[in-house]
């Protein structure tokens, strides 16, 4: 399986806005919600991939799969 298959949709949605260097509200508002859920999916994303940073997650992200 391949990483990214390992993304929800909206931890993808959420990932291209990290990426983009948006804020947790400007990607809470592109996606009509609020930022606390767009926080709790980051600091799940977090626990899921074993990361502590943005600069991880967003590294596993973008990371051709080997």
């Amino acid at each position: 399986m391949k990483l990214n298959d390992l993304f929800t949709r909206r931890e993808k949605e959420i990932l291209v806005g990290l990426c983009k260097g948006l804020t947790n509200r400007e990607i809470a508002d592109r996606l009509c919600v609020s930022s606390h859920t767009v926080k709790a999916h980051v600091f799940h994303m977090f626990d899921k991939f074993c990361v502590g940073s943005l600069a991880q997650l967003i590294n596993i992200a973008v990371t051709p799969d080997s």
